[in-house]
């Protein structure tokens, strides 16, 4: 693949860990609380589980992930760094817990 395109912009849960994407509907600002995050983690329609790893991820994609010892982290993808002579490309995420 040519230099700006040889990174395929995805990442998958690791350690035990459940990842889940979230429906575009949803907006990070409006989940303030721990039990906003519990709540909007347990919704099958606006949270949906990752098997494997995501579909190319995009500034604005928020995703939720669960660790292995229970704790839930919200995360916007506030930019991605895309690098051309080097092997620091890299996802910038805002995280509420």
């Amino acid at each position: 693949l040519p230099l700006a395109d040889n990174w395929k912009q995805q990442f998958e849960a690791a350690n035990g860990a459940v990842l889940k994407s979230v429906a575009s509907t949803v907006s990070f600002d409006e989940i303030n609380f721990k039990e906003d995050i519990v709540t909007l983690y347990d919704d099958d329609t606006r949270a949906f589980d990752v098997t494997g790893t995501t579909d190319r991820v995009e500034i604005g994609d928020l995703f939720l992930v669960k660790t292995a010892s229970g704790t839930i982290f919200f995360l916007n993808t506030s930019d991605i760094v895309i690098t051309t002579d080097n092997n620091d490309d890299r996802y910038v995420f805002t995280v509420k817990l």
